[in-house]
Protein backbone atom coordinates (compact mmCIF):
# COMPACT_ATOMS: atom_id res chain seq x y z
CA UNK A 1 0.00 0.00 0.00
CA UNK A 2 2.81 2.68 1.05
CA UNK A 3 5.06 1.50 -2.58
CA UNK A 4 1.12 2.10 -4.71
CA UNK A 5 1.05 6.19 -2.59
CA UNK A 6 4.26 6.60 -2.81
CA UNK A 7 4.14 5.88 -6.91
CA UNK A 8 0.84 7.81 -6.90
CA UNK A 9 2.52 11.13 -5.23
CA UNK A 10 5.43 11.13 -7.35
CA UNK A 11 3.36 10.57 -10.72
CA UNK A 12 0.96 13.46 -9.83
CA UNK A 13 3.64 15.98 -8.32
CA UNK A 14 5.64 15.53 -11.99
CA UNK A 15 2.97 15.59 -13.49
CA UNK A 16 1.48 18.93 -11.98
CA UNK A 17 4.67 20.45 -12.06
CA UNK A 18 6.09 20.09 -15.67
CA UNK A 19 2.32 21.01 -17.50
CA UNK A 20 3.65 24.32 -18.82
CA UNK A 21 6.63 22.29 -20.35
CA UNK A 22 7.25 19.34 -21.51
CA UNK A 23 11.02 18.20 -21.06
CA UNK A 24 12.85 16.56 -18.49
CA UNK A 25 15.96 15.87 -17.77
CA UNK A 26 18.14 13.62 -20.18
CA UNK A 27 15.79 15.08 -22.96
CA UNK A 28 18.25 15.72 -25.92
CA UNK A 29 17.30 17.73 -28.94
CA UNK A 30 17.82 17.71 -32.22
CA UNK A 31 17.75 21.07 -34.65
CA UNK A 32 19.22 22.47 -37.76
CA UNK A 33 22.20 25.29 -36.99
CA UNK A 34 22.59 28.39 -38.56
CA UNK A 35 25.75 30.44 -37.85
CA UNK A 36 25.82 34.65 -37.69
CA UNK A 37 22.47 34.08 -39.98
CA UNK A 38 23.55 31.81 -42.60
CA UNK A 39 22.52 28.20 -43.00
CA UNK A 40 25.46 25.55 -42.10
CA UNK A 41 23.68 22.31 -43.16
CA UNK A 42 24.79 20.54 -39.49
CA UNK A 43 23.12 19.30 -36.87
CA UNK A 44 23.40 20.55 -33.63
CA UNK A 45 22.13 19.70 -29.88
CA UNK A 46 20.40 20.46 -26.99
CA UNK A 47 20.59 18.81 -24.21
CA UNK A 48 18.48 18.41 -20.58
CA UNK A 49 20.26 18.81 -17.62
CA UNK A 50 17.77 19.90 -14.98
CA UNK A 51 13.99 21.48 -14.72
CA UNK A 52 13.35 22.80 -11.74
CA UNK A 53 10.14 25.19 -10.44
CA UNK A 54 11.11 28.84 -9.70
CA UNK A 55 7.99 29.60 -7.53
CA UNK A 56 10.30 31.96 -6.32
CA UNK A 57 10.37 34.25 -9.42
CA UNK A 58 6.60 33.64 -9.78
CA UNK A 59 3.77 31.48 -11.03
CA UNK A 60 5.14 28.68 -13.47
CA UNK A 61 8.65 29.70 -13.31
CA UNK A 62 11.12 27.25 -14.02
CA UNK A 63 15.06 26.96 -14.42
CA UNK A 64 16.61 24.66 -16.84
CA UNK A 65 20.05 23.46 -17.23
CA UNK A 66 21.03 22.81 -20.64
CA UNK A 67 23.93 21.89 -22.81
CA UNK A 68 24.27 23.11 -26.74
CA UNK A 69 26.38 21.40 -29.00
CA UNK A 70 27.12 23.48 -32.57
CA UNK A 71 29.71 22.50 -34.93
CA UNK A 72 30.18 25.80 -36.37
CA UNK A 73 32.92 27.68 -34.89
CA UNK A 74 33.08 25.83 -32.02
CA UNK A 75 36.47 26.97 -30.84
CA UNK A 76 34.75 30.48 -30.25
CA UNK A 77 32.14 29.53 -28.24
CA UNK A 78 31.27 30.31 -24.73
CA UNK A 79 30.50 27.75 -22.01
CA UNK A 80 27.69 25.57 -23.43
CA UNK A 81 26.08 24.62 -20.34
CA UNK A 82 23.76 26.73 -18.89
CA UNK A 83 21.09 27.65 -16.70
CA UNK A 84 18.38 29.37 -18.00
CA UNK A 85 15.43 31.36 -16.12
CA UNK A 86 11.85 31.11 -17.51
CA UNK A 87 10.87 34.93 -18.77
CA UNK A 88 7.69 36.68 -16.81
CA UNK A 89 5.27 37.13 -19.52
CA UNK A 90 2.39 38.86 -16.83
CA UNK A 91 2.60 40.89 -14.00
CA UNK A 92 -0.55 41.89 -11.77
CA UNK A 93 0.03 44.21 -8.99
CA UNK A 94 3.05 41.97 -6.84
CA UNK A 95 1.98 38.46 -9.11
CA UNK A 96 4.16 37.66 -11.43
CA UNK A 97 3.78 34.29 -14.00
CA UNK A 98 5.89 33.16 -16.39
CA UNK A 99 3.28 30.91 -18.34
CA UNK A 100 1.55 32.42 -21.98
CA UNK A 101 -1.69 31.84 -23.19
CA UNK A 102 -1.25 28.87 -25.90
CA UNK A 103 -4.28 29.95 -27.75
CA UNK A 104 -3.26 33.48 -27.61
CA UNK A 105 -6.55 34.73 -25.95
CA UNK A 106 -6.43 37.82 -23.55
CA UNK A 107 -7.70 36.73 -20.31
CA UNK A 108 -4.62 37.77 -18.12
CA UNK A 109 -6.19 35.73 -14.98
CA UNK A 110 -5.63 32.38 -16.40
CA UNK A 111 -1.69 32.94 -16.13
CA UNK A 112 -1.97 32.82 -12.59
CA UNK A 113 -4.28 30.01 -12.26
CA UNK A 114 -3.40 26.42 -11.47
CA UNK A 115 -4.94 24.86 -14.25
CA UNK A 116 -2.29 24.87 -17.00
CA UNK A 117 -3.67 23.08 -19.45
CA UNK A 118 -3.98 25.99 -21.85
CA UNK A 119 -0.03 27.37 -20.62
CA UNK A 120 3.43 27.30 -21.90
CA UNK A 121 6.46 29.08 -21.19
CA UNK A 122 7.31 30.62 -23.99
CA UNK A 123 11.19 32.21 -23.29
CA UNK A 124 14.24 30.90 -20.82
CA UNK A 125 17.42 33.21 -21.18
CA UNK A 126 20.35 33.45 -19.42
CA UNK A 127 23.75 35.57 -19.71
CA UNK A 128 27.61 35.28 -18.57
CA UNK A 129 30.77 36.82 -18.93
CA UNK A 130 31.20 41.03 -18.61
CA UNK A 131 31.64 43.88 -20.48
CA UNK A 132 34.12 42.50 -22.28
CA UNK A 133 32.88 39.59 -23.63
CA UNK A 134 29.13 39.29 -22.77
CA UNK A 135 27.02 35.65 -23.87
CA UNK A 136 23.30 35.48 -23.86
CA UNK A 137 21.58 32.45 -23.74
CA UNK A 138 17.84 31.45 -25.43
CA UNK A 139 15.40 28.33 -24.99
CA UNK A 140 12.28 29.38 -27.26
CA UNK A 141 9.19 27.11 -26.58
CA UNK A 142 6.56 26.76 -28.95
CA UNK A 143 2.60 26.65 -27.86
CA UNK A 144 2.97 22.68 -28.03
CA UNK A 145 5.18 23.15 -24.50
CA UNK A 146 8.10 21.84 -26.58
CA UNK A 147 11.44 23.88 -27.35
CA UNK A 148 11.67 24.87 -30.97
CA UNK A 149 14.91 26.93 -31.21
CA UNK A 150 17.74 27.76 -29.30
CA UNK A 151 20.18 30.56 -29.42
CA UNK A 152 23.58 31.89 -27.92
CA UNK A 153 24.97 35.15 -29.36
CA UNK A 154 28.48 36.54 -28.44
CA UNK A 155 29.33 40.21 -27.84
CA UNK A 156 32.77 41.53 -28.15
CA UNK A 157 33.64 44.95 -28.65
CA UNK A 158 34.86 43.89 -32.41
CA UNK A 159 32.71 41.14 -33.03
CA UNK A 160 29.49 39.57 -32.75
CA UNK A 161 28.65 35.87 -33.17
CA UNK A 162 25.19 33.88 -33.08
CA UNK A 163 24.78 30.55 -32.80
CA UNK A 164 20.63 29.28 -33.64
CA UNK A 165 19.69 25.43 -33.19
CA UNK A 166 16.28 25.93 -35.01
CA UNK A 167 13.33 23.44 -35.85
CA UNK A 168 14.28 21.17 -32.91
CA UNK A 169 13.15 18.18 -32.28
CA UNK A 170 13.41 15.13 -29.78
CA UNK A 171 15.87 12.73 -30.28
CA UNK A 172 14.10 8.81 -29.76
Amino acid sequence: MKNSIFVFVMLFSSAAFSQTLYVKKGDRFVGEETYNHGATGKECFVTIHAVESNEAKGVHCHNLEIEYSFQTKSDKLPELRQKLFSANTMRRGNERSCAALVDNSDNGDTVFGQNTSGLYNPLFNGQSGGIWNRSSFFMVFSPSKYPSEAKISNVRPTIEREWVCANLRLVK
